[in-house]
């Protein structure tokens, strides 16, 4: 898709405007800044580095827009950082991927629990949110250019979706435990369709639109 650059920039001024004294999340090190873009030659040397086809919505946005920096979460890693696990901005954040980790299909979960070791296989980490909850962009297979969120609460995988599954609305849910109330709504946002699913596009024009102090991908609220 083409990215408006200037249309970016406007969302991200508002931001500033409304948090002068950055107080939100993950505000201190990026300031509502995105960083410069990345060049087209080094994107295309990391693609060739480590086997991948970066999706087109993403590889035009750190190429026209911003290389990393402002973002959902805590904000975006460079692509270098994602797949070096040392980002210019946030410093250490994982482990060197390589080639054929990330170059891998990603094994995507049928149902709760089907895969709960947290393999980055074929995916890329795009940002942390913090308490073990990152989002990731699958790179390969057939769920490819969709954005999915490990949540460590849940140990598992969940796809983010245009349409969230909001567990309040759902009556079947009432006065049961939580781990069968979290694995319902797991199994619920796996069952979407993939018309359903939000791409790296969706993802960071959702966040542009959203408060300042909004934290997004909440899981369901433990009872106590």
């Amino acid at each position: 898709m083409p990215w408006d650059a200037n249309y970016v920039e406007q969302m991200l001024v508002r931001k500033r405007e409304y948090d002068p004294r950055l107080v939100g999340l993950g505000v201190k090190k990026h300031k509502y800044r995105l960083l410069p873009p990345t060049p087209a030659s080094d994107v295309s040397r990391l693609e060739e580095l480590f086997d991948i086809d970066l999706p087109d919505d993403y590889r035009e946005f750190i190429i026209a827009v911003g290389g990393g920096g402002v973002g959902p979460g805590h904000g975006l890693y460079t692509l270098e950082g994602a797949l070096t696990g040392k980002d210019p901005t946030y410093g250490r954040h994982g482990e060197v991927r390589t080639a054929a980790d990330v170059s891998a299909n990603f094994a995507r979960p049928k149902r709760a629990h089907d895969s709960n070791d947290r393999s980055e296989a074929g995916m890329l980490r795009l940002c942390q949110h913090g308490c073990g909850t990152d989002d990731y962009l699958v790179l390969v297979g057939p769920d490819k250019g969709t954005i999915w969120t490990y949540h460590e609460e849940l140990d598992h995988m969940i796809p983010n979706l245009k349409n969230p599954i909001k567990l309040r609305d759902d009556d079947d849910f009432s006065d049961l435990p939580y781990s069968v109330v979290s694995d319902r709504w797991a199994n619920r946002c796996l069952d979407a369709p993939p018309s359903e699913q939000m791409t790296f596009a969706d993802w960071y024009h959702k966040w542009l639109l959203e408060p300042t102090y909004m934290l997004p991908h909440p899981s369901p609220r433990k009872r106590h």
